[in-house]
């Protein structure tokens, strides 16, 4: 656990996490600088359990579940410390409404699936064809946006956009 981090009762945690997302129902939940939850679609449940602070965080992607040891509270995240190796995870309340926030959304998620089910289908249909470099990032250049998917489809030597 940081040396700054709160050390309190798991009552007082569960208590100090649920305010945060209840004040902060955007907010996001990461770890090594990677988005794990986004709260506007995730669901969890904050309880004290056998004298310890329980964090359970389910979406159609992922679940997890920690023990809470301490907090820390900033004025733009609330950093949880879990147990056994004191990881600190922060939960950002992210940006406004009317800015793009700075981490992953479930949109993001979404295309990620959705290039997924592309290269599957491709594959399939294209049978010997191999699919490569698909991608959906901004790019005005080659595309209208990042709501469409590129990349190549490759067929031996041959190369089809």
């Amino acid at each position: 656990m940081a040396a700054d981090a709160e050390a309190a009762s798991p009552e007082r945690l569960t208590q100090a996490i649920e305010t945060y997302l209840t004040d902060h129902p955007a907010a996001a939940l990461l770890e090594d600088g990677r988005v794990l939850f986004d709260m506007r679609s995730a669901r969890y449940a904050v309880s004290e359990q056998h004298g310890r602070c329980l964090l359970q965080l389910w979406s159609e992607e992922r679940n997890l579940i920690r023990t809470v040891v301490g907090v820390q509270e900033r004025a733009q995240c609330l950093r949880l410390c879990d147990s056994p190796h004191g990881r600190c995870q922060a939960a950002d309340p992210g940006a406004g409404p009317h800015q793009r926030p700075p981490y992953p959304t479930a949109r993001d998620a979404a295309r990620r699936n959705y290039q997924r089910l592309l290269e599957r289908v491709l594959t399939r249909h294209f049978i010997g064809a191999k699919v490569d470099g698909l991608r959906s990032a901004m790019d005005l250049e080659h595309s209208f946006g990042p709501a469409y998917a590129r990349g190549w489809l490759l067929r031996g030597t041959a190369r089809t956009r």
